[in-house]
């Protein structure tokens, strides 16, 4: 069953996209450190070895708005680290979508020797600190189920719209595009505030250390009469715990938490566009 995603990230388009720019100019200079990049997307990809990748950037090094912080996955078992709560809210959208990505690395960094050779191509100025030439990475470079990478950045629209941090943008999606490799920016207008509500509030029932609330049986049991009460979308998940509860002996608790983890584990699709709560409804979505 494909996850349910909010439909207002799936159709809308992100301020920037890039794929495939470039990839017609590579020489011979650039050639063998663009194969150095795909084996670095492909070493640290391997299943044995994703769970002891490091970030080039880390929440050790505060973030520029003071905010750092570090946060399990659901995709993989390691800690994740941010360096603003945008960085977090964009990593919720994609961590949720567990049937498309299968990996998730955050602060990847692209080697210098390559983003330099790529800004004497383009005549893009290659960013320098303390007289020495910088290190670009990318938020995100998300790993998909069907093979191949994806890579996302976040900009605020008031630090998008400078023309240095354009620059560095533009340098690390062409080349990334010589590796194959589509690069996305996206701003706060990206991020949908009540889907990511739900995301923190769900994905505790969802990491893979977070064993169902009840057994087997005891799920069951409990799911279809719980479905029958919410499907109608005019009774709220506290009344249909309670319900459930009289009907089957089990505690109206952990019906309810036995809800939010079939939620949490794409068992139903609801439109997360609406607010998911002890006191709200659910608005049940067409099987696909």
């Amino acid at each position: 069953m494909a996850d349910f995603i909010n439909s207002s990230t799936e159709q809308r388009q992100p301020i920037t996209s890039y794929m495939d720019v470039g990839a017609e100019h590579a020489n011979s200079t650039i050639e063998p450190l663009v194969n150095r990049l795909v084996e670095q997307l492909r070493a640290d990809d391997d299943p044995e070895t994703q769970e002891r990748y490091t970030p080039f950037l880390r929440a050790v090094h505060s973030g520029s708005r003071g905010y750092a912080q570090r946060v399990p996955g659901s995709l993989t078992t390691r800690l994740h680290d941010f360096l603003s709560r945008h960085e977090l809210h964009v990593f919720l959208i994609y961590d949720w979508q567990k049937r498309k990505y299968r990996n998730i690395r955050e602060q990847f960094p692209l080697a210098v020797e390559l983003t330099q050779a790529i800004g004497k191509r383009e005549k893009i100025p290659h960013p320098f600190y303390d007289e020495k030439p910088s290190t670009l990475s990318v938020d995100f470079l998300l790993s998909k189920q069907d093979g191949g990478w994806e890579a996302v950045d976040f900009k605020e629209k008031k630090d998008y719209a400078k023309k240095k941090t354009r620059q560095k943008l533009d340098l690390a999606a062409i080349t990334l595009a010589e590796a194959g490799v589509p690069h996305t920016v996206m701003t706060e207008d990206d991020i949908p505030m009540t889907i990511i509500r739900n995301y923190r509030f769900l994905r505790i029932h969802s990491l893979q250390f977070d064993p169902p609330p009840l057994a087997s049986a005891a799920m069951d049991l409990v799911e279809s009469p719980l479905r029958q009460q919410l499907i109608s979308g005019r009774t709220t998940i506290f009344e249909a715990a309670l319900r459930v509860s009289g009907s089957t002996g089990i505690e109206a608790f952990r019906v309810a938490r036995a809800c939010y983890w079939l939620l949490a584990n794409r068992r139903w699709p609801v439109d997360l566009n609406y607010p998911v709560g002890p006191d709200y409804t659910l608005q049940f979505l067409p099987l696909l």
